[in-house]
């Protein structure tokens, strides 16, 4: 699977899409320990922990670290998104077209919106 999303538009303004960065939650499951923390309000599970880049931001060819990946049945598979705003930019309602793609599938579009 893979995650693309384009420029933000509003009428007066674009925010570019080299502003935007994706990233894959990932998940740690922990057990709870009965001498560091209570039982009644700490259940065995897993809590989403790490954001792993879809591209190295160190990397000046933005080689692709954690795309494509894995999706598995029954699970969810959050996707972060940052995006760092101009200074220039005028408040507003933006909006993105992200796109969901993966191997022998129609792709899944939606459209997101972001307000400065």
């Amino acid at each position: 699977m893979n995650v693309g999303l384009s420029d933000f538009k509003s009428r007066r303004h674009v925010i570019p899409r080299r502003n935007v960065s994706l990233f894959r939650e990932l998940y740690v499951r922990l057990s709870p320990d009965a001498q560091y923390m209570a039982r009644r309000w700490f259940k065995e599970a897993e809590y989403p922990d790490a954001l792993i880049p879809f591209h190295d931001p160190y990397d000046p060819g933005r080689k692709s670290v954690s795309t494509p990946f894995n999706i598995v049945s029954g699970r969810n598979q959050p996707v972060w998104v940052d995006v760092r705003i101009p200074r220039d930019a005028p408040p507003g309602t933006y909006e993105a077209r992200l796109v969901a793609t993966a191997r022998g599938a129609k792709p899944v579009e939606a459209s997101v919106r972001l307000v400065v």
